[in-house]
């Protein structure tokens, strides 16, 4: 008998639970809805100490003992930092919180909390699924758990129920070590917390080891589609074509003589000027700026052909058409004596490609890497906006002029709202605005003009949201804003780190016409958007791997990526005769990474 107890008793050593994990099943209809079985007023101050006697059916094969487990109290107030602990795991023991115990992020631990949707709305049940695993060498789910769960409600309300391991209700099989039960309280939209508190015992010693997770889900505003928004359900991509091909064009003046970055094109009419440039080497002016000539079907025509010699740095700048012209609105680096300039320019090229005339449009050396955030033709004025790195919290950085049609300046000015990062122009309904990150904080600045030039009342300042994104409760952070307009007013889009898409909606006249929210939180855009064009009442987004339609509300309907070795690299989206196409830089077939070629493929969207 002894021999036998110590034979139980190796089986059950050496179990240290380490952290938890999450993850998202298939969506399973329940087979019940159970009620909460207690509700929390929000004011509670505190909460009665829990004592289960978890269910549990030894089996010959596991041979484990039947302990009873004691859930420690809850804490006095378990939301109060709740938005620094989403997403992550403590262990809690007697005494408290371990302190050798550092938060766990979900994804590599050993317990696993499941959720039954990726996305709810009002009403809908939230099916809740949690089991431990043993991390040793004989991996298996744990029996004998007890697992406390206790939820917040946008509204405050408290609610506490267990997950139960019984095979009735939700539950699919009885002692398979998967606990569960579900939440149908679920008619306010918002943030729900879940705070869950796992019990079992520690095999070497039989004492109780507790796990506290802390996990978010989020019910959503119900939206209806409307059937103008159904037009991009599926995006496919043709076969590209080549514009630059490896090898040609470059200037030879550096190692990056071969390497072809930011291609941009715009339509004119019955073809399609494309550009981009090579062989910066940061110093005297080489011959760096190209461009060709795309017919009707965005198809290369002609040959590859120099635009103008002069250094052209930094990735930001515009490319947009006017009546007459192409504009290309960039840094150009220049060398007046023993010094150099970088200062913004606007480069007029015709139809062809030939250069008419160029502007100097910045002061005297100010900074200008990141020099354009966009340009735009209004039918009577030019209008270019453009940052300068040289700004201080005493200077204002954001720059506006409005020319002629020629290009030549009417009215340079400041903007004084200290709004300058990322600034970007767009026209409708008779007006242009301009979306631009603070200087001085988080918060975009949408700044409204007419077609003059003349700014209309003060900009609407727009604060990041919290939101709740792969379980955790996070602050939003903004980058790459761009403002569009749509059928009804105004969309403004902007990266939000870490994850998913600020969407906020005007109206014409740049009021706030609805609450801003958060879209696919789930959607990674670390280095914020390439582009993003106004396209069949919603928007097309291009990131680094990835096309997306984003809808008018906000839904992404189809995402489009293209082959693992070819992402668009330095990429931007253009419309042509009512077709939407891509140019980017792609990997060249040999692997070598400074012999890249320019390419052009036709984005479809198919309803």
């Amino acid at each position: 008998m002894k021999k036998t107890l110590l034979m139980f008793l190796v089986v059950v050593g050496n179990l240290l639970l380490v952290g938890c994990g999450h993850q998202t099943q298939p969506t399973i209809a329940p087979s019940a809805i159970l009620t909460p079985t207690e509700n929390f007023a929000p004011v509670a101050a505190t909460n009665p100490t829990a004592t289960f006697l978890p269910t549990f059916t030894p089996s010959f094969a596991t041979l484990l003992p039947v302990y009873t487990a004691t859930l420690t109290p809850l804490p006095t107030d378990i939301f109060d930092n709740f938005q620094g602990l989403s997403g992550n795991c403590r262990v809690k023991l007697e005494g408290g919180i371990d302190p050798n115990e550092s938060l766990v992020d979900l994804y590599f631990t050993g317990v696993t909390i499941s959720f039954d949707r990726e996305e709810y709305f009002p009403g809908d049940p939230i099916k809740i699924s949690a089991s431990m695993s043993d991390n040793g060498e004989f991996p298996q789910l744990l029996r004998g758990i007890v697992t406390k769960v206790v939820v917040e409600e946008p509204a405050l309300e408290r609610y506490s129920f267990n997950l139960v391991d019984d095979g009735a209700g939700a539950d699919e099989k009885a002692d398979d070590g998967v606990y569960t039960s579900v939440f149908s309280n679920t008619l306010n939209t918002g943030i729900y917390k879940f705070y869950f508190q796992l019990a079992t015992h520690n095999k070497n010693t039989g004492e109780t080891f507790t796990r506290e997770c802390y996990l978010a889900k989020t019910i959503r505003n119900v939206t209806v589609i409307a059937e103008e928004e159904k037009s991009c359900r599926r995006i496919e991509a043709s076969v590209p074509e080549v514009v630059r091909a490896e090898g040609v064009g470059e200037s030879g003046s550096s190692d990056l003589g071969g390497y072809a970055f930011h291609p941009r094109a715009v339509s004119m009419g019955t073809t399609v000027l494309a550009t981009w440039y090579m062989g910066f080497d940061g110093q005297s002016a080489k011959p760096n700026a190209y461009m060709r000539i795309l017919n009707t079907n965005a198809n290369p025509i002609g040959e590859v052909k120099l635009l103008f010699e002069r250094n052209w740095i930094g990735p930001s700048y515009s490319l947009v058409k006017n009546d007459d012209y192409a504009i290309l609105t960039y840094c150009g680096r220049y060398k007046p004596g023993d010094y150099f300039e970088d200062r913004v320019t606007s480069a007029f090229f015709d139809s062809q490609g030939q250069l008419v005339s160029e502007q100097v449009r910045s002061p005297s050396n100010g900074p200008c890497s990141y020099a354009s955030g966009g340009s735009v033709w209004t039918g009577s004025r030019m209008m270019f906006v453009w940052t300068d790195g040289s700004s201080s919290s005493a200077n204002p950085d954001l720059f506006l002029d409005v020319a002629d049609t020629n290009g030549n300046s009417l009215a340079w000015k400041s903007i004084r709202s200290g709004a300058g990062g990322y600034p970007h122009l767009a026209i409708g309904h008779g007006r242009v605005f301009m979306v631009g990150i603070t200087g001085t904080g988080n918060l975009l600045a949408v700044h409204r003009f007419d077609l003059e030039g003349n700014e209309t009342g003060e900009p609407l300042m727009l604060s990041p949201l919290i939101y709740e994104s792969y379980g955790k409760v996070v602050m939003g952070k903004f980058k790459t804003p761009y403002v569009i307009p749509t059928a009804n007013g105004w969309m403004i889009l902007a990266s939000s780190q870490p994850y998913g898409i600020y969407v906020a909606h005007l109206t014409p006249d740049g009021l706030l016409s609805s609450e801003p929210f958060v879209s696919h939180t789930t959607l990674d855009f670390t280095n914020g958007f390439n582009d993003v064009l106004s396209y069949k009442g919603g928007a097309v987004i291009l990131d680094e791997n990835k096309v997306l339609f984003l809808s008018d509300n906000g839904i992404v309907h189809q995402q489009w990526y293209p082959e693992q070795n070819e992402p668009p690299n330095f990429g931007s989206l253009f419309e042509h005769r009512g077709r939407l196409y891509l140019i980017y830089t792609g990997r060249a077939p040999s692997g070598n990474p400074n012999a890249n070629q320019v390419l052009v493929r036709e984005l479809q969207c198919f309803p």
